[in-house]
């Protein structure tokens, strides 16, 4: 019998996994199974029975009930958020069928950890359809649209985008944990994160003429530059007024010339905020304790590399702030540089944990189950209680 019901949400801890274990529970694995075992037994008893009324749903993926959801049409959904981690193969290349039955989907948001040893490189939305391919999917016309580890391949960058005002290419958990812990295996996805080339070829699949935030997390390949993606970006959205990029190096060595970056982006005129995790060289990264090291990298942030940059992004008209990534004791925070003719304070550190958070961080107790961070092995024992 349908339940009458428009919009439903149901959300997990990001480190769901590791607060079992750090709660010292007597099988922490069990325990797990057992509520992913209930949670999923009650999605399945319940949300393909609101598949007549849903307009909103938000769910975990590890007990969403995908497969027969798949069998019914969802002709009044408009708005799907899901997070967690796939659950099987099966359950990831299912979605292709599920979304051809959402007509009306606008706002789709996607953080799912990967599966780990499967014929997917990166999980398929609606996949890849071969010439002569007899499957259609949905019509979908988007307006927001946020995926972790996409495929460049995918066709959801082939739907309708001339209505959408929101794209975030991006990783789930924050890339910069793999950087920060020897055990990657254990605090991030295996899909990788595009590369610079990748982005670029997403974006020029998409037409996207409304497009006002966008956010980016990429890999620039040794030897390559990514001033081909970032004039693009400049370039290509004239009405963009929010950008966020997660600018990784393979090579570990690379020194970022981030006011060439800067200069680059300069081309955006519309922009007004801009926010920006360059991945520079000497940064501690997250989960850092010792104060020296923390201390160090503060002042050439705030004093340096912070004002090199809003030096030149000043130049854009529309321009409220440049924010910069800092990792602080307590977690990644957006740090805010403003323009000279600005209000003042023209440098504000954050603490708070709301918008100026950028994800949250591994437990304490599993931040020693995964040894030393990358910087230096009395960066994350000193100053731990």
């Amino acid at each position: 019998m349908p339940i009458s019901l428009s919009s439903f949400s149901f959300t997990t801890p990001l480190w769901r996994k590791d607060l079992m274990w750090r709660a010292l529970r007597s099988d922490p694995q069990a325990e797990l199974e057992a509520a992913l075992s209930s949670e999923a037994s009650s999605l399945s008893a319940l949300v393909p029975r609101l598949h007549e009324t849903a307009e909103q749903l938000t769910l975990p993926m590890e007990a969403t009930p995908v497969l027969s959801m798949s069998e019914r049409s969802w002709s009044k959904l408009h708005s799907l958020s899901f997070h967690g981690s796939y659950v099987d193969v099966a359950q990831m290349e299912a979605f292709p069928l599920f979304f051809s039955k959402v007509p009306r989907l606008r706002n789709l948001f996607m953080t799912v950890h990967q599966l780990r040893n499967t014929v997917h490189r990166r999980a398929p939305i609606l996949g890849h359809r071969l010439p002569g391919d007899l499957f259609q999917p949905a019509s979908i016309r988007l307006r927001s649209l946020t995926v972790a580890y996409p495929d460049p391949d995918d066709d959801i960058f082939s739907v309708d985008v001339t209505d959408l005002h929101q794209l975030s290419l991006r990783d789930w958990p924050r890339y910069y944990g793999n950087l920060a812990y020897e055990d990657s295996q254990s605090t991030g996805s295996p899909a990788p994160i595009l590369t610079h080339a990748e982005c670029l070829s997403i974006l020029r699949r998409m037409n996207m003429p409304r497009l006002t935030s966008l956010e980016l997390v990429y890999l620039v390949d040794p030897g390559f530059a990514d001033d081909e993606l970032l004039s693009y970006i400049s370039r290509a959205f004239p009405r963009l007024e929010h950008l966020q990029l997660h600018r990784y190096r393979a090579d570990r060595e690379e020194y970022v010339d981030y006011e060439h970056i800067a200069k680059l982006l300069v081309a955006a005129r519309s922009l007004r905020t801009v926010r920006l995790n360059l991945d520079l060289h000497g940064d501690h990264g997250p989960y850092c304790n010792f104060v020296p090291t923390l201390q160090s990298w503060l002042a050439k942030f705030r004093d340096e590399i912070g004002p090199s940059i809003i030096g030149i992004l000043q130049d854009l008209p529309l321009l409220e702030c440049c924010e910069l990534l800092y990792h602080q004791v307590g977690g990644s925070t957006w740090t805010e540089f403003r323009p000279a003719n600005g209000p003042e304070p023209h440098f504000i550190e954050y603490h708070d944990q709301d918008i100026h958070m950028d994800s949250e961080l591994l437990p304490l107790q599993m931040r020693r189950r995964y040894r030393y961070g990358r910087f230096t092995r009395r960066s994350f024992w000193d100053g731990v209680e």
